[in-house]
């Protein structure tokens, strides 16, 4: 059998392993805070690695409705993954929201549903293209 050279020392594998340890996979909220910008409020997550995100305050199940000021009194929770609402006993897990997760799924499935509702002249062109081509197919009738 051929010898083969050591690149990475016991001692060294040591002090990496404590070092991931320490550090998160996922970046923890450090703090949370509003914002408003062209008449919308946002919830921002302030996270571990710098970086902020911004959730419209009407995405967020059960606090769409709510007053800024019940919106504020948001507590963190579990070192950085939640956030809690005390008064309204509504929690949000921190790696849900960033991926995009506001709500249960009947409220996302809502928020898909407001989407479809929505009239705008860009869907309102593509409706008279796809009218051109002879509209949506009729469904056959079951005999």
């Amino acid at each position: 059998m051929g010898t083969h050279k050591v690149l990475t020392t016991e001692k060294e594998m040591e002090e990496i392993c404590a070092k991931a340890q320490k550090e998160p996979m996922q970046p923890l909220l450090l703090k949370v805070s509003l914002s408003h910008l062209k008449n919308k409020t946002f919830l921002v997550l302030h996270m571990s690695n710098g970086s902020m995100y911004w959730i419209p305050k009407n995405k967020l199940e059960k606090l769409a409705n709510i007053s800024d000021a019940e919106l504020a009194k948001a507590e963190i929770e579990g070192n950085g993954t939640g956030i809690r609402w005390s008064a309204l006993d509504w929690d949000l897990f921190v790696p849900n929201l960033l991926q995009g997760i506001y709500g249960t799924a009947k409220w996302m499935t809502c928020l898909g549903q407001q989407g479809g509702r929505a009239k705008t002249e860009a869907k309102r062109q593509a409706a008279r293209k796809n009218g051109l081509k002879g509209g949506r197919p009729r469904k056959a009738a079951i005999a």
